[in-house]
């Protein structure tokens, strides 16, 4: 009997700045499952806009996944640092790339 926590996983960066990111892209295999993704304060506390419940939900395989929330843009953040929690169901993660715009 499988438990139903199998295959299920979440995964927390260390504090990140998001000063001139645009986009957020994952390298991902969620073809069996999905894959959500929420921001963080320093102090743990999930950021209002940016809850992995508002997040798009990401299927499928894919090199270039772009993270994107329902209401809520990567340029509506101050210039604090956040932490970028992964949650994954039968999904795995290779890579993540921040990318920023051109100065």
């Amino acid at each position: 009997m499988k438990s139903r926590l199998q295959n299920v996983g979440q995964m927390t960066l260390k504090p990140i700045s998001f000063s001139n990111v645009t986009q957020i892209l994952l390298n991902a295999d969620a073809s069996a499952g999905e894959i959500r993704v929420g921001l963080l304060d320093r102090n743990g506390r999930r950021v209002q806009g940016f809850t992995k419940e508002e997040s798009y939900v990401i299927t499928g395989d894919s090199l270039v996944h772009q993270v994107k929330w329902t209401e809520s843009r990567l340029f509506d953040l101050d210039s604090d640092a956040y932490l970028l929690r992964l949650h994954l169901y039968s999904a795995t993660v290779y890579a993540l790339t921040l990318v920023s715009a051109e100065k």
